[in-house]
């Protein structure tokens, strides 16, 4: 369908399909689970130099839409994805492999845009701009288990070819007071979509903070994080 009309073949005249209100069912076999929506809508459309669409997608109180784009003439697919409160928390003991998202509790808004190179078949960039609600990180680095959240942003992007991941910005909105990150971290390959740990970083950061209180500084960086970095 990425290929301009020719009009051979079942589908080589096809220049326009639509899909209003469908149901979709995904068998997810690499983690075991069965993802299912109820409200799906697609559309696409076949041009001599590009084939693009757009899509939306409802399942409960979750929201998927976006945009693609295949342009012939560079043989690369561009997917704007944007998505809305989704509760990744929720999604923990659907396998568990997903078991981690339970410590991400608080809404998550957002896009993506991925560049696709259809000639290697691989990931050739990608930026987000990401937001978190309020609510809470749970685990047992933080003082009682849980790190209470009014609201998180991260705007960034990945360079494959250099295995780098540039954080524009990053902010944490606190209880009280802020944090804030820049800069890039290097050293992250092929494993950021396999889920695998890379085996060096190498992090060139700025960090501020805004009105925190030094009281709260031993419940952000508890003595069990890392003993051998500070003593307070």
């Amino acid at each position: 369908l990425v290929k301009p009309p020719q009009g051979d073949g079942t589908l080589g005249a096809l220049r326009q399909i639509s899909v209003e209100q469908a149901s979709l069912t995904v068998d997810d076999r690499a983690l075991g689970v069965t993802w299912a929506a109820q409200d799906v809508d697609f559309s696409l459309a076949r041009g001599n130099d590009s084939t693009a669409g757009i899509f939306a997608i409802a399942a409960g109180d979750a929201r998927f839409s976006g945009r693609y784009i295949y342009t012939v003439a560079d043989n690369s697919l561009v997917v704007r994805l944007d998505f809305a409160d989704l509760r990744p928390a929720q999604w923990a003991e659907a396998s568990p492999a997903l078991a981690g998202l339970a410590a991400l509790d608080a809404p998550l808004s957002g896009e993506v845009v991925a560049v696709i190179d259809g000639t290697q078949r691989m990931l050739s960039d990608a930026t987000w701009d990401v937001s978190l609600g309020a609510g809470q990180i749970k685990n047992d680095v933080f003082e009682g288990g849980v790190l209470a959240l009014s609201g998180a942003r991260m705007q960034g992007g990945y360079d494959p070819a250099r295995h780098r991941l540039n954080v524009g910005l990053m902010t944490v909105q606190l209880a009280h007071g802020g944090i804030g990150v820049s800069g890039t971290v290097d050293g992250i390959g092929s494993e950021l979509l396999s889920g695998a740990k890379p085996p060096a970083l190498d992090l060139h950061l700025v960090l501020a903070a805004e009105a925190l209180k030094v009281d709260d500084l031993p419940a952000l960086w508890p003595d069990n994080a890392n003993p051998d970095t500070r003593i307070w």
